[in-house]
């Protein structure tokens, strides 16, 4: 079981920022008197309507934006902070199982599912990461554990954090670690597909696909008779969402070859914060480029790499469900 959680020591990082931030407002005080020295004499002896009023209010003024910018960004910087505390100190209150988390005080959750998506905003001078959360709560509890289900999952996320995952797990209720999440994914998985063979065929190349399941994905072959011609390889991908992009090449080749997909085998905790959390986070900590995992609905494409001219591509549907399958979780949309 891999456990993923924040472990971050806040106290030695606020004293810094606090330090940081004594530093900032005595250099802003410091030349707000220098700057009232240097300018009041003027404007007492020549009167307001003085030109150096206006160079004083305009200093100000850049002076006061720039400081109400740093203490935001320093706001933003001490919240996070608090609450990867809070996530260390909530993580000594657990002691995780193969199948269960018990905690060494009762605490009030919600039990239910997090989805989350990541996705970049850009436009003529706009560039950022955005997360957009949501936690769909199904049942309410105070107790001192809590069990890790067979409920469906998904991860599907980029190299650059886009992408999205729904995991089951609890958001804390109690005060001390309020909006505190754990979420899980148990690796059980039931495979199927669309149909079971596919061919890609151009000027005499082909390359044909077949496929059938096993307990924790596939195995498969890429039959290619004699040599390509035109082409110069044959790949087999497998897709998590066309439109981001997510993808992981299985295997490229000239010749025929037999392979394996295993999907994760490792049970997943996570331990974060609901404001914190996001698919790029996942993504840094499991070290995936390309993360395709869990239950859901997911594309095999057989590929004919053809220089100088579009590829011939041709694709089957691959479907995996846990033992239970949640259809609701899994057809939910942000």
């Amino acid at each position: 079981m891999k456990v993923i959680y924040e472990s971050v020591d806040s106290g030695i990082k606020n004293k810094i920022i606090y330090l940081l931030l004594f530093i900032f407002f005595g250099f802003l005080t410091l030349i707000i008197v220098v700057t009232l020295i240097i300018f009041i004499p003027d404007l007492l002896q020549e009167g307001i309507a003085n030109d150096n009023i206006i160079k004083l209010l305009i200093i100000l003024f850049i002076l006061f934006g720039f400081s109400s910018m740093i203490i935001r960004l320093i706001k933003n910087i001490l919240k996070t902070s608090r609450t990867e505390g809070k996530i260390k100190s909530i993580f000594q209150f657990l002691d995780i199982k193969e199948d269960k988390i018990y905690f060494s005080i009762p605490l009030k959750f919600e039990e239910g599912f997090f989805e989350v998506k990541g996705y970049r905003v850009t436009g003529s001078n706009t560039d950022y990461y955005k997360v957009d959360r949501k936690f769909i709560s199904t049942n309410k509890e105070e107790k001192m554990e809590f069990e890790l289900k067979n409920e469906p999952f998904l991860m599907v996320v980029n190299p650059f954090g886009e992408g999205k995952i729904y995991m089951p797990g609890i958001i804390i209720c109690d005060e001390r670690f309020r909006n505190d999440i754990i979420l899980y994914s148990k690796p059980i998985y039931s495979v199927s597909f669309s149909q079971k063979k596919i061919t890609a065929t151009y000027e005499g190349d082909y390359a044909e696909l077949s496929v059938y399941k096993t307990s924790n994905g596939f195995k498969g072959s890429l039959y290619i008779p004699g040599n390509l011609t035109k082409a110069r390889k044959a790949k087999i991908e497998l897709i998590g969402d066309k439109d981001k992009n997510i993808y992981k090449k299985i295997i490229e080749s000239k010749q025929s070859v037999e392979f394996e997909y295993k999907f994760l085998e490792e049970s997943i905790v996570v331990v974060s914060n609901y404001e914190i959390f996001s698919p790029m986070i996942l993504n840094k900590k499991l070290n995936i480029p390309f993360l395709i995992e869990g239950h859901g609905t997911f594309l095999l494409r057989l590929t004919l790499d053809i220089p100088y001219k579009e590829d011939i591509k041709e694709e089957l549907i691959l479907y995996t469900e846990p033992g239970k399958m949640n259809k609701t979780f899994l057809n939910s949309e942000l």
